[in-house]
């Protein structure tokens, strides 16, 4: 897109997202003031961000970074950043029941991973403690599995596979 001016330019800036302001206004900075060897804090870039936004930052950071020759610490709560990252450059901040905190690697590849692998190994979150699961554990309790499966038919892949480990639960109570 070409602009004849400031006012042309700040029109069509009117009419754009939060999430599309932020991250025109992430990449114009980056673009104008990184230098070869920089440290990048950025912290939390999904705030605002449509995934598909999100992933089109994260592939303009990683560019600018290797064309730099610097580097970034990227703090997160999105499994789509993980996606978008290469596993070697991923490191998971945990806390300890003390409250001491550790910094481990991720311990397998999250490049193009599924986003439910990498929420649960990234994000500590399995299926049986996402709010899903805990809805499902709950119906399954008052009516029953096929039940749940009448009452939503086109259930996604994790809830059937929660289904199922839920199945499996109850025949085991009643061996």
């Amino acid at each position: 897109m070409c602009f004849d001016g400031v006012g042309q330019f700040s029109d069509w800036l009117e009419h754009r997202s939060a999430g599309q302001k932020f991250v025109g206004f992430a990449l114009t900075n980056l673009y104008a003031t990184l230098k070869p060897g920089a440290l990048l804090l950025f912290d939390e870039p999904e705030i605002h961000s449509h995934p598909r936004m999100l992933t089109v930052l994260m592939r303009q950071l990683h560019t600018l970074l290797e064309r730099h020759d610097a580097f970034s610490i990227v703090a997160t709560h999105s499994p789509i950043v993980l996606q978008e990252t290469p596993g070697k450059q991923v490191r998971i901040l945990h806390r300890y029941e003390g409250g001491f905190p550790a910094v481990k690697p991720y311990s397998t590849e999250c490049f193009g991973e599924s986003l439910d692998d990498i929420v649960d190994l990234g994000f500590q979150l399995d299926a049986p403690a996402r709010n899903y699961g805990q809805h499902l554990k709950h119906l399954v309790e008052v009516r029953g599995v096929e039940a749940v499966e009448e009452a939503i038919p086109q259930m996604g892949l994790a809830a059937r596979l929660r289904l199922e480990q839920l199945e499996q639960e109850l025949k085991g109570e009643e061996a």
